[in-house]
């Protein structure tokens, strides 16, 4: 999965929208909650929002 975390990086130094990388940074999460890293600090953080 470091692959795929490295692809968004990527995408969020290239899109300097806001947008872009308020998405880039959700699926950056997310990828983070696939890999178990930080499975309870993104449900708290979706928990707080």
């Amino acid at each position: 999965m470091a692959g795929t975390n490295q692809e968004i990086t990527v995408v969020v130094i290239e899109g300097t929208a806001p947008d872009v990388q308020q998405a880039c940074s959700e699926k950056t999460r997310l990828a983070a909650l696939v890999e178990g890293k930080s499975s309870l600090p993104l449900w708290h953080h979706r928990n707080h929002t």
